[in-house]
């Protein structure tokens, strides 16, 4: 039996947002490991200065990324 074009358009939204759930998942990891990548330059002696340099962001950033005051 066919669904009706309500029920089509229903999957589809679901099955989008089931999508944009795990795109979104991912950025968060993305964003963890970014994060954690400067916490990690910092405390291996890279510069405030540099590590904003090389991710193309402010050391205002950095510093609050490193205190942990980004979330």
């Amino acid at each position: 039996m066919a669904r009706s074009p309500q029920a089509e358009a229903t999957q589809r939204l679901l099955v989008a947002l089931r999508n944009h759930q795990a795109a979104l998942a991912a950025s968060e990891r993305t964003k963890a490991q970014y994060r954690r990548a400067i916490v990690d330059a910092s405390k291996a002696g890279v510069s405030k200065t540099e590590i904003a340099r090389l991710c193309g962001t402010s050391d205002t950033r950095v510093h609050q990324i490193i205190k942990g005051e980004v979330k």
